[in-house]
């Protein structure tokens, strides 16, 4: 696939403050939805998908696709765009893009492009052409292979959609119930899929897993989002922020405070 030329069509900051319910529907432009605070749920067409701050739900032209926003304080990025390329891309399917270290890198230029401008000022202060790039960029390493092979193999994935949708409150216990086996049972299935995985290297134990995952949840959002520390815990599972701010420093060696004061 070689992208030749992409046009912006439109763009909004949504931040809203109310419970936004479903309606799925498609159009004729290729749309990104960029999450930076709170939990969305993103209908593929097919199934939900929950997205968390700093996960790209890239959307191609006639797609069915909606969004649901269960929660108040959701925050995301939208943009609308048509594309040239020498390919033909018809029949690409939605991809759910989840953070790595290229598309964090990817997300703060954008925020810092894009902060305090509209659609409008934009043009004016000439950053469009930029953001056009950027909007380039990330379609590029989507659709060009640079995800081939990163896809985990069950039960990994299921555990990490777990957490990744309700945070600290999945435990080993947990999780078993929710797939139907016993404790066991599902740290054999983890054991023998781990050894297929690299990114563990050779770590077969799921709590260590489930706390792995949870910690890049909470990383997510003091990257991305605007919110407390306080509303941090509540949105990813936490008792209070004390459970919070325990958990991290036992994994990080250092405060979540820390993490915000290194922006």
């Amino acid at each position: 696939m070689n992208l030749i030329n992409l046009e912006l069509l439109h763009w909004c900051h949504d931040q809203n403050e109310i419970i936004r319910q479903l309606t799925v529907h498609d159009h004729p432009h290729w749309q990104l939805e960029f999450c930076v605070g709170g939990r969305i749920a993103a209908h593929d067409g097919k199934k939900i998908l929950t997205l968390q701050p700093g996960m790209v739900f890239l959307v191609p032209p006639q797609s069915s696709h909606g969004f649901q926003k269960p929660h108040p304080n959701t925050e995301s990025y939208s943009f609308k765009f048509k594309i040239e390329d020498d390919t033909d891309l018809s029949g690409s399917r939605i991809r759910l893009v989840p953070p790595d270290s290229l598309t964090r890198w990817w997300g703060r230029v954008l925020l810092e492009l894009i902060a305090d401008e509209t659609q409008g000022s934009l043009i004016v202060n000439h950053k469009q052409d930029a953001l056009e790039y950027l909007l380039l960029n990330i379609m590029h390493y989507v659709y060009r292979g640079f995800q081939k092979g990163t896809a985990l193999p069950e039960p990994i994935t299921q555990l990490r959609e777990m957490v990744l949708s309700e945070g600290r409150e999945i435990n080993v216990e947990t999780a078993a119930a929710r797939l139907g086996c016993t404790v066991s049972s599902l740290k054999y299935s983890f054991a023998r899929a781990a050894k297929q995985c690299p990114e563990l290297n050779g770590d077969t134990s799921v709590k260590r897993y489930l706390d792995r995952v949870c910690l890049e949840l909470v990383e997510n959002h003091l990257e991305y989002s605007s919110f407390s520390i306080g509303r941090i815990a509540e949105t990813t599972g936490f008792p209070d922020i004390y459970a919070l701010s325990r958990f991290y420093t036992r994994m990080r060696g250092f405060p979540p405070s820390h993490f915000e004061s290194s922006k």
